[in-house]
């Protein structure tokens, strides 16, 4: 398959529940079928921000250019999946105190097994791969219940296994 291009869009995914998980947020009133609120949205905002810069100030990864209108546009395919590659290290430094620490090493370990595997011409094991996004799946639904899996993260999940 060889492509990139889930990578920065998952990886931006990520970051905004990782930002939700260590802000003052409440997670217990996020629905994850329901937009967030303006206030809400606002303060991920603000961690997320908090959380790049952390991220390139410690680990050299730009997650997002915030010199740019700060929109946080222009996160490169390469430096995603720097972000996947090196996911423990941005969990231990981004959710440290975090009781969803574990879950999120867990789902992001994985997940870059995942994105590598459709961005290879690798043969791969396509009942076994099913079964590794299912565990994925699950651990967000089970362990990060407000968690919404967005459209891209449902694509890689629950599909990508019917291209091989």
């Amino acid at each position: 398959m060889t492509v990139l291009h889930p990578y920065p869009n998952i990886c931006r995914d990520f970051l905004k529940n990782m930002a939700i998980a260590v802000s003052s947020i409440d997670e217990t009133l996020l629905d994850p079928r329901k937009k967030m609120s303006g206030e809400t949205n606002e303060i991920w905002m603000e961690v997320k921000k908090d959380m790049c810069a952390v991220v390139l100030e410690q680990l050299k990864i730009r997650l997002m250019d915030i010199g740019r209108n700060n929109t946080g546009s222009g996160l490169t395919g390469g430096e995603a999946k720097k972000f996947f590659q090196r996911s423990d290290e941005v969990c231990d430094l981004l959710l440290k105190d975090s009781k969803y620490l574990g879950a999120f090493k867990s789902v992001l370990r994985r997940l870059n097994i995942v994105l590598n595997l459709i961005s290879s011409d690798l043969p791969i094991n396509v009942s076994r791969f099913r079964m590794m996004c299912r565990v994925i799946t699950d651990t967000i639904i089970v362990d990060i219940k407000w968690m919404r899996i967005t459209p891209s993260l449902h694509k890689v999940l629950c599909h990508s296994w019917e291209f091989y």
